[in-house]
């Protein structure tokens, strides 16, 4: 259970600078090539879903792999 609430943990953290640099890039690039491209709070939300679903995922399958591993293998 750790693993799987530090993975949406960090899954949850990591979206926020990961929103502010696609914002960024998003800004630059409808100001270089004067489309119409910009984040909208669908867009943000739907990549929140996807990073937190992912997350949990992995949280997911390391906790498979941590249960199924041998302990004398890991020492």
């Amino acid at each position: 259970g750790v693993v799987f609430e530090e993975a949406l943990v960090l899954g949850v953290l990591g979206f926020v600078p990961g929103l502010i640099v696609g914002t960024t890039i998003l800004t630059l690039m409808g100001a270089i090539t004067t489309l119409p491209v910009a984040m909208t709070p669908s867009m943000a939300v739907a990549v929140f879903l996807g990073t937190v679903v992912f997350s949990a995922l992995s949280g997911a399958i390391a906790t498979r792999r941590l249960a199924a591993a041998d302990p004398a293998d890991l020492f």
